[in-house]
């Protein structure tokens, strides 16, 4: 996808305990689909919210998992250890990315920032 016109842009800060997996690529069993190998972030929001009926105070969580497409599955390798090696530091990032959309009983948000890009900012020295 080529943005040709860009108005506005949503920037997700993610932090350390987002879980980090990667994914090669692969084909789908039931429709023959082809897939790109991708490294996803797994990360939540945990709150609480007081129950009026049960006068309970409910833990609830929102989840949101952030995809990152990469062109070989050794890039997925390679691009998943640089965000765990990253998240030890303790440090936030900040991903560019689109709304969330929900599929497989997930929200999830395709991030369109580069590889080369993202390798730059996790290997960073800072």
């Amino acid at each position: 996808m080529e943005i040709i016109k860009e108005e506005f842009k949503v920037n997700y800060e993610v932090f350390n305990s987002c879980l980090v997996r990667s994914s090669g690529s692969g084909v789908i069993q039931q429709t023959g689909l082809k897939y790109n190998a991708s490294v996803r972030l797994s990360c939540r929001n945990v709150y609480e919210v007081f129950n009026e009926k049960t006068n309970f105070t409910d833990t609830k969580e929102t989840s949101l998992t952030f995809k990152i497409p990469c062109l070989s599955d050794s890039d997925a390798g390679m691009l998943a250890m640089s965000f765990k090696n990253y998240f030890k530091t303790n440090k936030s990032l900040v991903l560019n990315g689109s709304l969330p959309t929900y599929q497989n009983n997930e929200y999830s948000v395709n991030i369109d920032m580069s590889y080369d890009e993202l390798m730059k900012i996790l290997n960073s020295k800072k």
